[in-house]
């Protein structure tokens, strides 16, 4: 069934389509061919810069629109980064190849490590692989490579993408890298998978785990951590009431915590008024007993 506005003059059109925001009008011509054809033939008009265009038809892999955003316009220094880590995101396999055929990463002044740690944070495996020739090339330093690749494992170890993890292991050039590290980004992002994995490949951080699990609430890890020997819960409480973590307070309260003086210097960010409050009941509780 043809849709309504198909069936609008162009006159109209051209209104409507001069009401929408720039992202809007985007949208619009990624996916509508008549929309496409307008803004073809009123460019001058319709005002929608490349950039944005450039980025949106990345996303969606629309290699025509990409080519004709390219065309029109000049591009800012993160321009092509950007366009290239949503396209990375969605594993839109041809538009990374098209963007590498545009120049190398230099001249498109593409940092490879935030894009290989964007694409690693999704799971993208294809996309990962296809930027490590970007990555892993003789012009750059095994500090630099080993850097990128640390990256991206800590974006897949917090993301629970165990599969990069596992593909990316092997990629790191230094023996003295400690994984310890990763394993405390995975307990942050809740991936017991993850960090059995990295357990698995040496890493033990039982303390590590409790506190930075603590930052986001993340309970089961906590009781993991704890069952592993962890024992730094006056530390992990002054994590968990720096972030707002009520209820991890409270258990690490229970697991003995209670340095609650130090938690109280630590609290910055949300809930402050009833993390205050609690910690200065706590006190008093303790004082008193």
């Amino acid at each position: 069934m043809e849709a309504p506005i198909a069936r609008l003059p162009p006159e109209l059109l051209v209104l409507v389509f001069e009401e929408l925001d720039k992202e809007e009008q985007t949208l619009c011509v990624m996916s509508c061919q008549r929309w496409h054809a307008l803004i073809k033939g009123l460019w001058p008009t319709l005002k929608t810069p490349p950039d944005i265009l450039l980025r949106w038809t990345a996303d969606a892999g629309n290699q025509p629109l990409m080519k004709l955003a390219k065309k029109w316009g000049k591009f800012c220094a993160d321009d092509y980064e950007i366009a290239m880590s949503w396209a990375t995101e969605k594993g839109q396999i041809r538009i990374i190849k098209l963007l590498k055929s545009w120049g190398d990463r230099e001249r498109l002044n593409i940092n490879i490590g935030e894009v290989l740690a964007s694409a690693a944070s999704w799971g993208q495996l294809k996309s990962v692989d296809l930027l490590l020739d970007w990555c892993i090339d003789d012009e750059r330093t095994e500090e630099d490579i080993d850097d990128d690749i640390r990256g991206a494992l800590i974006s897949a170890a917090y993301n629970g993408q165990i599969e990069v993890l596992k593909y990316l292991e092997s990629l790191v050039y230094s023996s003295d890298y400690d994984l310890n590290l990763v394993l405390c980004w995975a307990a942050k992002g809740g991936s017991i998978k993850c960090m059995e994995l990295l357990e698995e490949w040496g890493a033990d951080n039982p303390n590590g785990s409790l506190i930075w699990a603590a930052e986001e609430s993340e309970i089961e890890i906590m009781k993991r951590a704890k069952d592993q020997g962890a024992d730094a819960f006056d530390s992990a409480l002054a994590k968990a009431a720096s972030y707002g973590q009520i209820e991890c307070m409270k258990l690490l309260k229970k697991w003995g915590a209670n340095d609650f003086e130090e938690a109280l210097k630590e609290r910055k960010w949300s809930k402050g008024e009833t993390v205050i409050a609690l910690l200065k009941e706590w006190i008093k509780e303790r004082d008193e007993g």
